[in-house]
């Protein structure tokens, strides 16, 4: 697999609630610092992550109003679940993630806000940020994300399955 993009993944009366949940103010982020080099941008950038699914097991009040994304594609068994938002700088900041599992499996990522954030996959493939698109990639292989500089924040469900 190299890499496909479903737009309008969810119907709309399933995107929308899900969208809801998370972008109210009492939806429970958890601050995640960034590691980088002492030269890095990413050495002064923070993001903020809510884990919903990991080894094995629901660890989030709100797997139950998640677990539709997961009933519209054709997953097995689900690996992990994390909900993503990063917060706008002036510039973009890259930020490289590498694979987590050391079998084939497929990464996914669903954006739930439009902005000019992105995606960067194997060989300079620029996947734009673009609510309510699905992008399933090799989960074996590294990637790059941004956070985004024209809304006040990037906000995304990112998950492995096989």
């Amino acid at each position: 697999m190299t890499y496909e993009i479903i737009d309008n993944f969810l119907p709309r009366s399933v995107f929308k609630p899900v969208k809801n949940v998370l972008t109210t103010e009492e939806f429970p982020w958890m601050y995640r610092e960034l590691k980088g080099d002492a030269d890095s941008k990413i050495k002064k950038y923070h993001r903020f992550e809510h884990i919903v699914y990991m080894q094995n097991v629901p660890v989030s009040p709100f797997f139950d109003e998640l677990i539709e994304i997961i009933n519209n594609i054709d997953c097995k068994s689900l690996l992990n679940m994390s909900c993503n938002m990063f917060t706008s700088s002036k510039e973009l900041i890259e930020m490289k993630n590498n694979p987590i599992y050391p079998f084939p499996n497929t990464s996914a990522i669903l954006y739930l806000t439009n902005n000019d954030g992105h995606t960067i996959l194997k060989d300079d493939i620029k996947i734009e940020n673009i609510e309510n698109r699905l992008l399933l990639f090799d989960g074996s292989k590294s990637y790059i994300e941004n956070n985004c500089t024209n809304t006040m924040r990037k906000i995304n469900i990112s998950f492995n399955f096989i």
